[in-house]
């Protein structure tokens, strides 16, 4: 589809009434409101970023956004539709992507696409914080988000981490496996905490 409005901060209208819906169809949970404010930017920046989109105001719902977010609630809708494939409730292995979102005390991870439907509920990511000194200092697993469809082929969960204990400081590390039961796919992340005590990407 082409021709969509182009939305920023501030716009209010049917446009903006739509974007909320297509948001909801690739899985998002909405804070409820009439106009594009803080927090429907913040779910825009999230899908974009699991997108692998990258441009100078992340807020910005541009043509490119509303075609990506047209396939991936294309993509999601299919795969809550049933298909042929009923999801698995067994954990499954699935890549997980590096870039992930900091909104303050959070980080919010996009597990990649696994290979076949999955039911969101029975899939666990766990997580392991480091300290500077290579101390552990918290761990903890997180469940994906059960949003009534099932994480498939070319569509994204996310996972919000649970806030850890954190001091302002370099050199923390995140260790992050889905479904260690059957020895998932593990990755490591360098972090910061700035002085308001956020997690920041370690640059």
């Amino acid at each position: 589809m082409a021709g969509e409005q182009e939305l920023k901060l501030g716009d209010t209208g049917e446009w903006v009434t739509y974007l909320r819906q297509c948001l909801e169809a690739t899985g998002a949970v909405l804070i409820a409101g009439d106009s594009y404010d803080d927090n429907l930017a913040t779910s825009v920046m999230l899908f974009k970023t699991g997108q692998g989109m990258t441009d100078a105001d992340g807020s910005i719902v541009d043509q490119a956004t509303w075609d990506a977010l047209h396939a991936a609630a294309g993509a999601g809708g299919a795969a809550a539709g049933g298909g042929e494939e009923e999801p698995t409730h067994e954990p499954v292995d699935m890549d997980i992507i590096a870039d992930c979102a900091f909104d303050h005390h959070d980080i919010i991870v996009w597990p990649g696409s696994p290979a076949r439907p999955v039911a969101p509920a029975s899939q666990i990511l766990y997580h392991e914080l480091h300290a500077p000194d290579g101390d552990k200092i918290g761990s903890g697993e997180a469940h994906f988000p059960d949003y009534g469809v099932v994480i498939g082929p070319e569509a994204y969960a996310i996972v919000r981490i649970m806030e850890l204990s954190r001091h302002p400081g370099r050199g923390y590390k995140l260790v992050l496996q889905v479904n260690p039961s059957i020895g998932g796919k593990r990755i490591e992340l360098a972090l910061d905490v700035d002085e308001h005590r956020n997690w920041q990407k370690a640059f």
